[in-house]
This record gives structure tokens, C-alpha cells and sequence, in this order.
């Protein structure tokens, strides 16, 4: 399975996040994964390694992908296809940076395993939107398990 990060700027809030949501990610399935870090900030994640991929995204290639009208989530969109498109054999998961994995990382593989792409939608979620968040941010901090997601922040 891939782990897909987009982190960019310069919040180090964003980047603290997202190596705390890929420790919790390495600390149960450091073999089974392969996680990729889309960055234009790669010396945050030099230090960890092997363990992650870092892929240098440049800030002109961002402001392609967020188009003329600065849409944020064309951004993922594109990052998410540059993934695709990279390794097309391997399942691929979008994690935003304060994504943790709190439960088991075999029994999340299982569900993801049953399905050919998750509908948010048609996944049982007890909507807790909290007012500062957009409805689709809410349903991926509560992607696995719904009742263990801590937030940062």
C-alpha cells in the first residue's frame, strides 16, 4: 500500500503533523508500506530516511495544480494522479498531515483490501463536523477508526 502526503509552505505546523501521522503509520507497518511526502520543503523529511519517499514538488508545479483559481483541492487531486500514475500497481491512500492511525494498521489493509475506492459517503461515520472544518477534511481526519482520530491543533 502507498501512503500519499501533500505538504507544502512554510507552517511548520503542517510539517510537525505530518511526521507525527507517518510514525503512526511506520511503528506497525514499517515493510508493508510505501509512503510517499510530496513537498516543496524537502529537508523537513530528509532525516527519516529510507522509510519515506520524498518527491520534490515545485512551487511553480503547485500553483499549476491549484489552477487559475487557487483551488487547494486540485492540488491533491493532482498529486493524487501523479501517484497513480507513478506506481499504478500499489494501492494508494491520501492522508492529510494530521491523519493518525490509532488503530490496527492489518485490520485497516482488510476493509481497504474490500473496497475499489472508498465513497465517503457510504461510510459509517457519525457526522461530528466540527465548525472550522470543511464537511470532506472532517470524514478524512475520521478515515480509520472513526472513534480513536485524535486532532492536533
Amino acid at each position: 500500500m502507498q501512503l500519499l502526503y501533500l505538504v507544502f509552505g512554510t507552517n511548520i505546523q503542517n510539517h510537525f503533523q505530518a511526521h507525527f501521522s507517518i510514525l503512526t503509520f511506520l511503528r506497525q507497518g514499517q515493510d508493508e508500506l510505501t509512503i510517499t511526502v510530496m513537498t516543496d520543503a524537502p529537508e523537513f523529511y530528509r532525516h527519516l530516511g529510507a522509510a519515506v519517499a520524498v518527491q520534490v514538488i515545485e512551487k511553480e508545479t503547485l500553483h499549476d495544480w491549484e489552477g487559475e483559481f487557487k483551488f487547494f483541492w486540485r492540488a491533491k487531486t493532482k498529486a493524487l494522479e501523479l501517484a497513480a500514475r507513478q506506481q499504478p500497481e500499489l494501492p494508494l491512500l491520501y492522508l492529510d498531515s494530521d491523519t493518525l492511525l490509532y488503530g490496527s494498521l492489518p485490520a485497516m489493509r482488510q476493509q481497504l483490501a474490500a473496497l475499489d475506492t472508498f465513497d465517503f459517503q457510504a461510510l459509517p461515520i457519525k457526522q461530528r463536523v466540527r465548525s472550522t472544518q470543511s464537511r470532506l477534511e472532517n470524514l478524512t481526519h475520521r478515515l480509520w477508526p472513526p472513534q480513536n482520530v485524535k486532532y492536533l491543533g
